[in-house]
């Protein structure tokens, strides 16, 4: 008698037939097989080791197939040190069809798992991986005259271009499924793609406050969490006009933040001071991902503020400025856009006031407005008796400033070769 399932183990084992009578019962069981009228399918997957808990996920979401039949899929999603592992539930739908041309609602719940290194980043900020996984299907089928038949089924699953979107929230693994009968028959072949999401991971916050002291400092306050590790403190950079500023932790105590988000603690405030050059200054703020979870590292937002420091500024001081040009160097003869500004030393100000340009055609521009230039270069012609013959020389055009308050100024710096004169 031939089990009637594949886990039960039969009792005695028979003595092998000879060769002819096994010859015949095999092409029995392969026609049974393929002519069965009746089949009776359970479909189970080999068990999965434990994971670790996710780093992004639950994912929920849906498992499509080649011919746009579903089913319902929920899982995890891990990575670490490079290396990736999934583990799916995937709901009966149908979305397995077999190679014994029986239909897709024969196949019931499956326990997927996949497995691979990460690629490396994609050019949207996400991640790229390459899985693969594969799973035993167990099948009992029932044919002609009464015969049961236990199938072992190898599934094979290869993802080489499984995608993480760079906030962790949106999963989507295309899979080319292999389905290896056994007697040696060629495997069929599907396509599923897993189309899961999840909840953002990305750290979030708020800046409270920037603020510019008058000596010599700036001020950070603010808070942030990150949402798939909302009870670690989370890391926070500091960036002044794009170059490092400072680092600290948000740990400090927020109990207007644990309350809006319950669960999460008190302990997500930030508070930093850290020296600052005087001057006009733009402040990033970054929050950052927690090591070992997804996620991206959020600009929270950029605060302008000004540093002073004692005595400073324009007045009596007679206080310095220099010029800057964009583009840094003009061509002659060339519609262009150009913006001369003149900038306070001590507080990074722009200093109010004129320039003229004194060229063919002189133009004047106000300090770091931006405005359409032609500019003319004058000629002067005089004789060369070395050369015996009239020379044509280009005069360079000239730059002069003139402060708004000439009398809070005591001189100016400019870059050199403002003009491309040749």
């Amino acid at each position: 008698m031939v089990p009637n399932s594949p886990l039960i183990a039969p009792a005695h084992r028979r003595s092998p037939a000879p060769p002819r009578r096994r010859r015949q019962q095999l092409r029995l069981a392969l026609g049974a097989i393929l002519v069965a009228l009746v089949a009776s399918v359970v479909a189970t997957a080999t068990p999965a080791q434990a994971a670790p808990p996710p780093l992004s996920g639950p994912f929920t979401g849906i498992l499509r197939a080649d011919d746009n039949s579903t089913a319902r899929v929920t899982g995890s999603f891990t990575h670490s040190n490079g290396v990736a592992s999934g583990s799916f539930n995937v709901a009966p739908g149908g979305i397995l069809q077999d190679c014994y041309g029986r239909g897709p609602k024969d196949i019931g719940a499956l326990s997927v798992s996949l497995s691979g290194p990460r690629l490396g980043p994609l050019p949207s900020g996400g991640d790229q991986y390459s899985l693969r996984g594969q799973f035993q299907l167990f099948v009992t089928v029932t044919g002609p005259f009464g015969w049961s038949f236990p199938i072992t089924d190898t599934v094979s699953l290869d993802a080489p271009a499984a995608e993480l979107s760079a906030d962790g929230s949106v999963l989507t693994i295309p899979v080319a499924v292999a389905i290896y009968p056994p007697f040696g028959l060629s495997p069929c072949t599907r396509n599923w793609t897993f189309e899961l999401s999840g909840p953002p991971v990305t750290p979030f916050g708020y800046i409270d406050q920037v603020t510019g002291n008058a000596n010599g400092t700036i001020r950070v306050e603010g808070w942030t969490i990150d949402p798939d590790a909302t009870t670690t403190p989370t890391n926070v950079h500091v960036y002044l006009d794009g170059q490092w500023g400072t680092g600290t932790t948000a740990n400090q105590h927020r109990g207007d933040v644990g309350a809006a988000y319950p669960g999460a603690g008190n302990s997500h405030g930030f508070d930093t001071t850290f020296s600052a050059p005087p001057g006009l200054h733009n402040v990033y703020v970054y929050a950052i991902n927690t090591p070992g979870t997804n996620g991206l590292n959020p600009l929270l937002g950029i605060r302008t503020v000004t540093v002073t420091v004692p005595g400073a500024g324009p007045g009596p001081s007679k206080s310095k400025y220099h010029v800057t040009a964009n583009p840094a160097q003009s061509r002659l003869n060339h519609s262009h856009t150009l913006v001369l500004t003149a900038v306070d030393d001590t507080t990074g100000a722009v200093v109010p006031g004129t320039f003229t340009i004194a060229a063919a055609n002189s133009l004047t521009l106000s300090s770091g407005v931006a405005q359409t230039v032609n500019i003319k270069p004058a000629y002067d012609s005089y004789y060369d008796p070395d050369l015996g013959q009239v020379v044509r020389e280009m005069i360079c055009p000239t730059v002069t400033f003139q402060p708004q308050n000439p009398s809070g100024y005591s001189s100016g710096s400019w870059p050199p070769d403002l003009f491309a004169c040749l």
